[in-house]
């Protein structure tokens, strides 16, 4: 095998010039490829810029364009040089080029060893830094978070501070799947039933896998440190759909901690998702009655809008995050009042007096609380039903108003859409209109507690939006 004895780096405008010096095993070799990645603070790239090297006597060289400098130092490594036949040329040791800025010259040695050094901790620094929970303390454990996505297709581990994104050459997602439709096909006295191993072929193909991993969750309990860990998961899962063109779904995770020996152990798992929350109630009076249901299927053929709306509903519901599922239901309330209710109508309260904003001019159904509020009550009269129905219980058992649980609504919808959640950042004190909202949300509670009163306050909300689909659907908007 042919030997690198020698490496060298120039500049010469906007192209490099790399010089090799190689003992070559038996017949010299015309060419030679080689690679060079760089070293930055975020990465080693592996994405590697071949040089092709022309054999001039007894050194190889070769030319190439890597743009100019970007005003920092640049380190790049010789990573791999082949003979035109595929055969590498042994590297016995580590070829590193080092260029400073205003310094046109690429130095090697102590200086580049010590950058890539440098490099490598600062990288460990930035990505190894921990998920912090809600009002942590040093005194506080250290969880470690596994979560399992599919639907996500990764040729390379992918990393955010306190995260990594590990891809799954392989998987049994899917396999249970598999299982399911077997066991069925028997009782249903098919005749054959699926090949596994081709299933499964088709599954990895199709359902693509990966293990989102927080190293380093510090917080009070587990419960806390999913949720913080959660947080940043959610976000970073949208980001990758940008990138990589398809939605990450979450299937489950689990929470870990060490013990005495260093080992972990775990301390909770789940399954993924806001779980189901519809009917666990079964027969005619339960949505499970055939008449009504062939009656829907075939009105939905009469007003496409319907199916869009049942489809914006249904991936509103999916979303594990409460704040998320609100907004997506609120705005799509939002978008059918747009639909149906007239423009600019003065919202009334029963008396008929004017609803008055701050400013005192009055509501009407140009703003958002006003569209969607004279909206669910034209549902509730043409349907008989309670405007009620569409508010959450307060402590003292009475009913709020309809006005007053879309003030809630609106709240939360446009902290979403103004800030990207109802939840503040960390260190952030509430305004005064904010706190009084979550005061509104937890009169909502049986238990005096925010998460029963969110709970009560998106049940309530979920009900309106189904109760406005079944009256298009029954011809009544």
């Amino acid at each position: 095998m042919a030997v690198l004895q020698k490496a060298q780096l120039q500049t010469d405008g906007e192209t490099l010039v790399l010089s090799l010096w190689v003992e070559p095993a038996g017949e010299l070799p015309h060419q030679l490829r080689a690679a060079l990645v760089l070293h930055d603070d975020i990465m080693v790239d592996s994405f590697a810029w071949w040089c092709e090297c022309e054999r001039k006597a007894d050194t190889w060289v070769g030319r190439l364009q890597i743009g100019s400098g970007s005003g920092q130092a640049r380190l790049l490594e010789l990573a791999n040089i082949v003979d035109p036949a595929g055969v590498p040329v042994s590297m016995p040791a580590a070829h590193l080029f080092l260029e400073r800025p205003g310094n046109a010259a690429w130095t090697t040695g102590a200086d580049a060893e010590a950058e890539k050094v440098r490099l490598a901790a600062k990288r460990d620094a930035y990505f190894n830094a921990p998920i912090v929970g809600a009002a942590a303390t040093g005194a506080d454990p250290t969880f470690s978070i596994v979560l399992l996505a599919d639907n996500l297709r990764l040729t390379k581990i992918q990393r955010i501070p306190g995260i990594q994104v590990i891809p799954l050459a392989s998987s049994t997602v899917g396999i249970d799947v598999a299982h399911v439709l077997n066991d069925v096909m028997r009782q249903l006295r098919f005749g054959s039933g699926i090949n596994l191993d081709k299933w499964m072929e088709s599954m990895q193909d199709r359902r693509p896998a990966a293990i989102v991993h927080a190293p380093r969750v510090q917080a009070a309990d587990h419960s806390i440190a999913v949720k913080a860990c959660l947080q940043s998961v959610h976000p970073l899962l949208d980001l990758l759909a940008l990138r990589r063109g398809d939605s990450p779904r979450l299937l489950g995770g689990v929470a870990a901690t060490a013990d005495r020996n260093g080992v972990m152990q775990c301390m909770a798992y789940w399954v993924a998702g806001a779980g189901y929350a519809g009917n666990v109630l079964g027969g005619m009076t339960s949505g499970e009655d055939p008449h009504t249901l062939v009656r829907y299927w075939n009105a939905l053929s009469k007003d496409p809008r319907t199916k869009l709306w049942l489809a914006l509903y249904a991936d509103a519901i999916a979303d594990d995050r409460w704040d998320y599922r609100l907004f997506r239901c609120f705005n799509l309330l939002e978008g059918i009042a747009t639909e149906i209710v007239p423009d600019n109508v003065v919202i009334r309260d029963g008396t008929g007096k004017p609803r008055l904003m701050p400013d005192k001019k009055p509501y009407t159904t140009r703003h958002a609380r006003g569209k969607v509020y004279e909206l669910l009550r034209g549902v509730a009269a043409k349907g008989q039903e309670a405007e009620s129905n569409f508010t959450a219980p307060l402590q003292d058992g009475s009913s709020a108003e309809l006005w007053d649980e879309v003030e809630i609504w609106v709240a939360v919808r446009n902290s979403v859409a103004h800030r990207g959640s109802w939840e503040l950042p960390t260190g952030e004190r509430p305004t005064a209109a904010h706190s009084s909202t979550e005061a509104q949300i937890i009169r909502r509670s049986q238990d005096n507690t925010l998460s029963e009163g969110i709970w009560s306050v998106v049940h309530a909300l979920r009900t309106a939006v189904e109760s406005t689909i079944r009256a298009a659907l029954r011809g009544r908007l």
